[in-house]
């Protein structure tokens, strides 16, 4: 019975290690492909896209910040960044949200009944 448990505690070692070394090798991969960081999740300041369009608000963003955005009626051209959340220049965390605000331009006439 004693022999039985020792190979039993000798393969569930080696399924330990086999999977402690699979599990660095894919982590080494991940940070040499890029795909995650070790650099410390700082603060920075937000840009301040306000008034942009939204293409160019974007590209600006995306490299820092997850981006979300609502799209609202408004008096500024279609397409421009009213207000974001945080506001431009305040900080946030690397990787943190920053949601936009775009102008679907302004409301057109509503209208009531058959035409």
């Amino acid at each position: 019975m004693t022999r039985e448990r020792d190979i039993n505690w000798h393969l569930w070692r080696v399924v330990l290690i086999v999977l402690t070394i699979v599990l660095l090798a894919a982590l080494v991969l991940l940070l040499a492909t890029g795909k995650i960081s070790c650099a410390p999740l700082g603060k920075i300041q937000v840009p301040d896209v306000v008034g942009k369009e939204f293409y160019e608000a974007i590209s600006i963003l995306e490299e820092d910040f997850h981006i979300s955005g609502t799209l609202l009626y408004h008096e500024s051209k279609p397409g421009t960044i009213i207000e974001t959340n945080p506001l431009g220049g305040s900080t946030n965390y690397l990787g943190q949200g920053v949601h936009l605000y775009i102008s679907l331009g302004p409301r057109g006439p509503r209208r009531i009944g058959k035409q």
